[in-house]
């Protein structure tokens, strides 16, 4: 049996009055109306040779992770760069099937504990396999729209030794991912070269 709604206080419920949309104004009259904006498509991948001259001319942080992201895309489901901010690692920019960028800004993983994530950050070495499955996991999957994966590939980005990104691609929610990284590796250490220069830069600026 459903529920009846309250008769607002002071007396009985009326018949429902229409509502009448409110009549245009002079003010709107001649006033162009903004055309609905169409979702961007997806960023298109590069090749391997594409991403090392895009990272070879990058002006900024925001250049390199659309570079590093964008060759990633054309081999993985999900790829997601991290920022390593002393004993967390947060959220930066994501790509891939079901990763929103908003939701990866959200994004942060204590590495006090042993986690996968910290194994990376402190042999400052890749990680090809499963990842070790605690709450602080569980939160990440859930922000990106799915489960664990059966592997995944980790790589540590390092800008003169020291640990400051670390990139992570899997398949999606229970799959394999392809421990195909002999690119990954090249393009890391570009990734490097790119933020030094960019330092040297602003210092002579």
């Amino acid at each position: 049996m459903s529920a009846q709604a309250a008769p607002p206080v002071g007396g009985m419920a009326g018949p429902p009055q229409a509502t009448q949309p409110a009549a245009p104004t002079s003010a709107d009259a001649g006033r162009p109306q903004a055309p609905a904006r169409a979702p961007e498509p997806p960023p298109t991948p590069l090749t391997f040779p594409e991403a090392q001259a895009e990272l070879a001319r990058s002006s900024d942080r925001e250049d390199v992770a659309r570079t590093v992201l964008r060759f990633a895309s054309g081999k993985w489901r999900r790829c997601l760069l991290l920022s390593v901010q002393g004993s967390l690692v947060t959220g930066w920019h994501g790509m891939g099937r079901g990763v929103r960028d908003e939701a990866v800004r959200r994004i942060g993983v204590p590495l006090r504990d042993q986690s996968t994530f910290r194994l990376v950050r402190d042999t400052r070495s890749h990680y090809v396999g499963p990842v070790r499955r605690d709450a602080a996991m569980g939160m990440f999957y859930r922000l990106l729209g799915g489960g664990f994966p059966t592997t995944a590939v980790i790589l540590p980005l390092l800008v003169r030794g020291k640990v400051v990104h670390l990139l992570y691609v899997d398949n999606g929610p229970d799959q394999l991912t392809p421990p195909d990284v002999g690119e990954l590796l090249i393009l890391s250490q570009s990734v490097g070269r790119s933020y030094e220069a960019m330092m040297r830069r602003r210092k002579s600026a």
